[in-house]
């Protein structure tokens, strides 16, 4: 159970010890017994203790984090072997005088981290306690915020609030017709940003630094767009040199010979309506054994060798970004919407996962080869669920009439790996992605929560099919990989969870058991299998989706690694990225170990070489070296910039919600209570919209720790998640993608009156 013996017995201990008349005895007593706790002996026993585990004493360097309101955090940096956040009180800053969020801070360890347990049966994790020693490195080289201009000083408002500071620039330097406009400030001396204070007290002394770029008005979709594409570093123009390179990739003749011809086999793709860049396509065999399922991938390896402008350019990327109204690409559009492209009709070169699953739907063998595919027909994902309501009386069936049996059997197929993903207790998370409509001019004018159909599922399920196969393959074969990991939730994370999920009514025993768990393999299943009962249980209170997220963020965020490990998530043990090389780095860079590999393979006496899982017979020691030596900063590259691209995908949703809602300050809508913080609540519309209530007069109270909002105007005095209330629109920042929203108060004078008038008959 961590730290801690027998949680039923420490219980029981501290109840037995509560007994004493004395609140101060009790606090003793409980203290008492916990520290005895602690400090038993674990060898061999559950109560082991976690290897990164912070200790009094220890120094430690991380992210500075600042809250703004005198206290900061530390994360540890990637690599420490430490994983959980360090608390600093206000007075352990003093030597973070000059920090800004996100430098670099060392912090030795005051206090470990502990869990508390409430007298009324609550469990409560507190952090890792410390002190700033010194800053390391000063890390932040620019800042976004809006300039403010005026009679005789000019200074720029951080977007990011945990600055907590405004920053002065020039005051010749600007033209009062900026005032208002969406910059990005350097600073003024030297390459980072340093605060001249020497002493903690004054660490709200301004910044200094000047303007680098204007971006426009930060009222405007444009000045906010360009703004959040500079934050996050997304590369939106390819060079000359790449340009030139992948047009001469594109217009080489490709020989077919060496490659499988399937252009016979049924062969055809399912995408979204507006996609482009068509880079997976399936096949369906039934065997007496039981499937052979294809997965044909865009032969992108074969156009963008290593070493290219074209690869280097990729590897910046690492991905491609998704907008509202814009991709942008990591290959240049000859590639990613032309050769690249499996569209329906054409012949085109691609990269075979043949997977043979017997009927108990155990994946027996996997054949990796390059192939010759023509899809047959170019599916869309609505018109397939479509079809599968309406069978053949559908409008799309002669659309669809020659791969229509072979639908049948894949969706069979699928809904067998649905349950048996269900039964390995894989969480089917409900996501709060939208949909938003645009008009010609870019404006949105319809906003709605996306709907995921079976046809979009299997897909899904295929490419985890073939993703697994793919990392299992390359794993047994010992060729390098950069694999997709997720480590299983920390112990304050999980606590967290407990603590708000008990909160809202949420039974989250199985929960509490997991840390009682021999191994940390027994410990994630066990967390696994409770966070599934979970959902099932807010799912019947009508919260699933609510939940659901708060689940999603009390887990640790998949990386990419050359190291193999296990992918919480989709509980399995190894799994890397294959399916999507158009689109993502990692994929295009297994894509390339796999072509190299196959290239000094001799084929024997088949007509193309391939690599299978059951041997390594003929695979050169060369792929290893080139591809083992830059694996590592390949993987750290990847987890970067898809953490950038999911950053500013974010943004840009949440300034178009913004400029949806901004013509609507002063409406009405029917909200639920989502999360409640000390200083507020948030609220999500019917669209799936989501705003702040920070106006907590007009009687309102919140409690953080039980997470519920009191209202003494209503009847029901007290709500929680999920709750619904009626809220105002008062504000609406496109700067920064944010709504702000007051309570709607009942008329409660007129429900007065009529309590007088009653009173005035009895008498």
């Amino acid at each position: 159970m961590g730290k801690f013996g027998s949680r039923k017995s420490l219980e029981k201990s501290i109840s037995k010890a509560m007994k004493s008349n004395s609140r101060k005895d009790k606090k003793a007593k409980e203290k008492k017994l916990i520290e005895e706790n602690e400090n038993k002996k674990t060898d061999g026993s559950k109560n082991r203790k976690k290897p990164d585990q912070l200790k009094p004493g220890m120094t430690v360097s991380g992210v500075f984090s600042y809250s703004g309101s005198g206290y900061g955090f530390c994360r540890p940096l990637e690599g420490s072997g430490f994983n959980e956040e360090i608390y600093i009180p206000e007075d352990g800053m003093r030597k973070a005088s000059g920090a800004v969020t996100g430098d670099i801070i060392e912090v030795r360890i005051t206090e470990a981290a502990h869990t508390d347990f409430g007298y009324y049966g609550d469990v409560f994790y507190r952090k890792a306690s410390g002190e700033v020693q010194r800053i390391v490195e000063h890390k932040v080289t620019s800042i976004i915020g809006v300039l403010h201009v005026g009679s005789s000083r000019a200074c720029v408002e951080p977007d990011i609030k945990s600055i907590k500071t405004m920053i002065r620039v020039d005051f010749s330097s600007v033209s009062e017709k900026y005032d208002g406009y969406k910059v990005a400030v350097v600073p003024e001396e030297g390459p980072y940003f340093e605060r001249k204070s020497s002493t903690w007290e004054d660490y709200g002394i301004e910044l200094r630094g000047k303007i680098e770029r204007i971006f426009g008005s930060s009222l405007s979709k444009d000045g906010a767009y360009e703004a959040t594409l500079y934050e996050n570093r997304i590369r939106t123009v390819f060079s000359d040199s790449v340009l030139r390179s992948a047009s001469e990739a594109a217009e080489k003749y490709c020989e077919p010979k060496g490659r499988a011809d399937l252009r016979d086999k049924i062969i055809f793709t399912i995408d979204g309506e507006d996609a482009k860049d068509l880079d997976d396509a399936i096949s369906l065999e039934i065997t007496d054994k039981g499937y052979v399922l294809g997965v044909h991938i865009a032969d992108v390896s074969n156009y963008v060798r290593q070493g290219t402008p074209v690869e280097e350019e990729a590897r910046l990327r690492g991905t491609s970004v998704y907008f509202v109204d814009k991709v942008v690409p990591m290959l240049p559009e000859v590639l990613s919407n032309g050769v690249c492209s499996l569209n329906s009709g054409e012949d085109k070169l691609s990269m075979t996962a043949e997977i043979t699953l017997d009927d108990n739907l155990n994946m027996t063998d996997v054949k990796i080869f390059k192939s010759v595919v023509r899809s047959r027909v170019r599916g869309v994902y609505s018109e397939i669920n479509a079809l599968w309501r309406a069978g053949k009386r559908s409008r799309f069936y002669k659309k669809y009439s020659e791969v229509y049996d072979t639908l049948a059997e894949m969706k069979k197929l699928y809904l067998r790996l649905q349950k048996a993903s269900e039964e390995r207790f894989v969480m089917e998370i409900e996501d709060d992605e939208v949909n938003i409509t645009v008009d010609s001019e870019g404006k949105p004018v319809m906003i709605e929560r996306r709907e995921r159909g079976d046809a979009e599922k299997m897909i899904e399920q295929f490419m985890l099919q073939a993703n697994i196969a793919v990392a299992e393959t390359l794993k047994r074969l010992s060729l390098p990989c950069i694999y997709r990991i997720h480590e299983s939730p920390s112990e304050e994370k999980t606590l967290n969870f407990i603590k708000y999920a008990s909160a809202i009514g949420i039974k989250t025993h199985g929960l509490r058991k997991s840390f009682d768990a021999e191994t940390k393999e027994e410990e994630a299943d066990r967390i696994a299998e409770a966070y599934t009962e979970i959902l099932k249980s807010a799912k019947e209170s009508g919260i699933s989706d609510i939940v659901s997220g708060v689940m999603l963020r009390s887990m640790m965020k998949a990386k990419y690694s050359k190291a193999c490990a296990p992918h919480f998530g989709l509980r399995v043990k190894t799994y890397c990225h294959f399916t999507s090389p158009i689109r993502r780095y990692p994929d295009l860079y297994v894509h390339s170990v796999i072509t190299e590999a196959l290239r000094h393979i001799n084929p024997g006496t088949r007509k193309y070489p391939q690599i299978s899982f059951h041997t390594r017979d003929g695979i050169s020691e060369k792929t290893d070296e080139y591809f083992e030596r830059n694996a590592d900063e390949r993987a750290v590259m990847s987890t970067d910039a898809e953490m950038r691209a999911v950053n500013a995908e974010r943004k840009i949703e949440s300034i178009y919600k913004a400029i949806y809602m901004s013509d609507k300050i002063g409406q009405k809508f029917p909200a639920k209570i989502v999360s409640v913080i000390n200083t507020g609540f948030f609220v999500r519309l019917d669209n799936y919209i989501e705003g702040f209530v920070s106006d907590l007069r007009n009687g309102c109270e919140v409690d953080a720790e039980r997470m519920t909002v009191s209202f003494h105007f209503y009847n029901i005095k007290e709500k929680t998640i999920g709750s619904d209330i009626e809220v105002i629109l008062v504000n609406a920042d496109i700067s920064k993608g944010q709504l702000d929203f007051n309570i709607v108060v009942p008329n409660v004078e007129k429900k007065k009156s009529g309590r007088k008038e009653r009173t005035t008959k009895r008498k």
